[in-house]
């Protein structure tokens, strides 16, 4: 025989029920902090991460980059987008909105800059495993001196990517921070037309 009756029964199930629910969203099961950016880093426009890229606008025959002097010839058919204090260069979006392959760029003019910028390109661009390899060296057509490194990463969703950056002394305070990127599988396709935007970097 029951000490308890039916309705009483079920009440008392019924407040189990939402004090086991409480203590889970409560407790074991919040979210944890992902390591996100400190609110110093999130509010610098240079090092604050981008909204993923979408459809931009075409982009023109030359492209200027403010305060150097300088332009360069961004590949036909590519897209502009100004995201924070980056311009970002881009193929356009394939079917499912991925975008393939990107260059960016943004100036600097004070000491240690170029390596706050450097160190914040992986979280800029939502970048994952970023590995960086040894440092390069390069002359552009321009006579430019370009110092930087290759490497390998993963894109927001996860796809294996190729990775560039280079400082760019044009002449002047004002220094130049360029990087290309292009998905793992379409190297090919589009390393050549990044490294060509590259090297048309002159002054005019």
């Amino acid at each position: 025989m029951s000490l308890i009756s039916r309705p009483v029964a079920r009440f008392l199930l019924l407040a189990a029920s939402l004090t086991l629910v409480g203590a889970l969203s409560s407790g074991c099961c919040k979210k944890k902090d992902s390591g996100s950016a400190s609110s110093d880093d999130s509010a610098d426009p240079d090092t604050a991460p981008v909204p993923s890229l979408a459809h931009g606008t075409p982009v023109p025959q030359s492209l200027s980059i403010p305060r150097t002097g300088t332009s360069f010839t961004p590949p036909a058919g590519w897209e502009q987008e100004q995201r924070n204090e980056w311009t970002i260069v881009h193929v356009p979006p394939d079917a499912k909105g991925n975008i393939e392959a990107f260059m960016a760029f943004v100036t600097f003019n004070k000491p240690n800059e170029s390596t706050r910028k450097i160190g914040a390109i992986s979280r800029v661009f939502g970048l994952k495993s970023v590995k960086w390899g040894a440092r390069e060296f390069i002359e552009l057509p321009s006579g430019f001196p370009a110092t930087g490194a290759g490497g390998t990463c993963q894109d927001r969703v996860g796809t294996p990517c190729e990775i560039h950056y280079y400082t760019i002394n044009p002449g002047g305070s004002e220094q130049i921070l360029f990087v290309y990127l292009v998905d793992t599988d379409r190297a090919t396709t589009y390393k050549e037309s990044a490294v060509a935007a590259l090297k048309s970097l002159k002054k005019g």
